[in-house]
């Protein structure tokens, strides 16, 4: 049986990543998220870097 049947027990196992990113507009503030690997691939691979600027879409 796939691990992806159980999601609530594979987000406790799985590889986590958070990413933070602070909005350009003030009334946004801060978002936050949160990216689990799921099954055999259970890996979270970041291309940004601390202090990049992103885009929506990037």
């Amino acid at each position: 049986e796939s691990a992806n049947s159980s999601q609530s027990f594979l987000s406790c196992v799985a590889t986590r990543k958070v990413v933070v990113i602070n909005a350009d507009n003030p009334h946004i503030g801060k978002i936050a998220i949160i990216y689990i690997g799921m099954a055999e691939v259970s890996s979270c691979v970041t291309t940004v870097s601390i202090n990049d600027h992103v885009r929506k879409g990037e």
